[in-house]
């Protein structure tokens, strides 16, 4: 599978019943920036689908906003749910293939009001939306995406207090990471019952976690190595592992979950960069994750450091612990420099194929994404798109890396053609 990735949120335009609409109404995000009308594909839709097929993606995945859907508790909008009908018909129609998120960051704004993931109700106040979605959509998707990097979301918004609600607590961090581990689980049941009840055939059902690669500062170090160990635990491993064990991690308390062995068909993996530990005594928090690198090493306009081996090591770990298939659900570069983008994306296929060659089921690659987007609470600083826009008019731009990933979609291969046409400028940083 060859394509890109989005939410509804950051493309779609005029999401207004939701907690990040209020979010940016109170100027939370960068230079008070608010997303608006975002990349207008809530009405470009069909345009951008085809520009994908003139870029030979066969895969694209999308996100459902759950706040057009259940604008108000228990009422769902047939409007809402007939338009993610088309869209999703008329990505299917230009033989794109749809891999649908459930929950992408974005809380419905009574829900958020509510408490969101830590309501005592959250569980089934968030299956009965799953239930009524699928039954909808089902027909017409095969690959589901249940919840979208449960550890960005929780820490972002529990602990570093840059996403709504804006809190700082540990106890609720682990909380609403907790919650969002068995909302997966409830989630895989239904959607497998309801394609059960309503004969929709196979599906292939699984959750896009965000892995980071930790190295410590210096191997000399062994708090910065502890320091290390830590993060890779908490990070890469505590939503993962009960999939892996059928046991709670020790967080959780070791209690014993064996469904959760059974609530996975691929696990979707996101990666973008490497985070270099060093021990603080005067900061134990984000200070011990400070991307303390040297002035050599490549960073990315968001200051994240490139470094694909990660991906490669990381690819072969959760396959080796998980053994299902892996489809990489976001992988990008926010940079000025397409030249940079094109060498990331080659790079980082070179450490996917090899991992392949070591026996890692790897069934595809979505870049993210296709448009540069509105990015959180960095408003629309971060420009990951292969295409470029301008917010005036909506006029999509395609850079040199949509043509030269376009190639590479279309032929599913990376040639010595292909680095000497795109990618002289790069030089030796080429899958190197």
């Amino acid at each position: 599978m060859w394509g890109t990735s989005s939410s509804a949120h950051q493309v779609e335009g005029q999401n207004i019943f939701n907690d990040w609409y209020e979010w940016e109404q109170r100027g939370k995000v960068l230079n008070r920036q608010v997303s608006g009308d975002a990349c207008n594909q809530y009405n470009l839709y069909k345009q951008d689908f085809e520009m994908m097929k003139s870029m030979h993606h066969n895969t694209h995945r999308i996100s459902i906003e759950w706040s057009r859907i259940e604008q108000t508790e228990g009422h769902f909008n047939n409007y809402e749910i007939k338009h993610y009908r088309r869209v999703i018909e008329d990505m299917k129609k230009k033989g794109i293939r749809p891999i649908v998120t459930l929950f992408h960051f974005t809380l419905p704004h009574w829900f958020a009001k509510k408490g969101g993931f830590l309501h005592k109700d959250a569980r089934k106040i968030f299956n009965r939306y799953v239930e009524k979605v699928v039954t909808e959509l089902g027909d017409l998707v095969e690959y589901w995406v249940t919840v979208n990097e449960p550890y960005v979301y929780a820490t972002f918004g529990y602990w570093e207090k840059n996403w709504p609600p804006g809190k700082r607590s540990i106890r609720k961090t682990l909380k609403v990471l907790k919650e969002l581990l068995y909302v997966h689980i409830d989630s895989y049941k239904t959607i497998k019952e309801v394609y059960e009840r309503n004969n929709f055939g196979e599906s292939q059902v699984g959750f896009a976690k965000s892995f980071i690669w930790f190295d410590p500062y210096s191997q000399k170090s062994l708090m910065s190595k502890l320091v290390a160990v830590f993060y890779r635990y908490f990070y890469n491993k505590v939503y993962f592992k009960p999939f892996c064990t059928g046991r709670m991690p020790l967080v959780f308390g070791l209690k014993s979950i064996p469904e959760a062995k059974k609530s996975i068909d691929f696990m979707g993996m996101n990666y973008y960069f490497k985070c270099t530990c060093h021990f603080s005594l005067f900061g134990l928090s984000s200070s011990q994750m400070q991307q303390q690198t040297e002035p050599k090493d490549e960073r990315t306009l968001f200051n994240w450091e490139v470094y694909p081996e990660g991906m490669y090591h990381l690819l072969k770990l959760v396959y080796r612990k998980l053994k299902k298939p892996i489809i990489i659900t976001e992988n990008g570069i926010s940079t000025l420099d397409d030249g940079q983008r094109i060498s990331y994306i080659l790079r980082h296929l070179d450490a996917t194929y090899r991992a392949m060659e070591d026996g890692v089921d790897v069934r595809g690659y979505l870049y993210w994404s296709l448009i540069d987007n509105f990015e959180w609470s960095e408003g629309y600083t971060q420009p990951f798109g292969l295409v470029a826009m301008n917010h005036r008019t909506f006029q999509r731009i395609p850079k040199p890396s949509a043509a030269f990933y376009a190639d590479i979609c279309k032929s599913g291969s990376v040639t010595d053609d292909m680095v000497n046409k795109y990618a002289k400028e790069v030089g030796n940083r080429i899958l190197k």
